[in-house]
């Protein structure tokens, strides 16, 4: 299954099961993938960044709890 996320481009048909949007599912189609691996303290970085944004999301009730810890 899948459902529709929408961006500046258009709509896009995103699985189910990910927790990724129109931006990622456009790259994945358009970009190889190089096998070239990111650093892991950019990895780390990135993790931690997006924890934080989900966490401000949840206090304004604009992510839900479940998704957001």
């Amino acid at each position: 299954m899948s459902r529709i996320e929408k961006d500046g481009i258009g709509e896009v048909h995103v699985p189910d099961n990910v927790l990724y949007g129109a931006f990622t599912m456009r790259a994945s189609r358009n970009f190889r993938i190089s096998g070239i691996k990111a650093d892991l303290h950019f990895i780390k970085s990135l993790a931690l960044i997006k924890k934080a944004c989900a966490k401000a999301n949840v206090k304004l009730n604009m992510l839900n709890e479940t998704i957001g810890m």
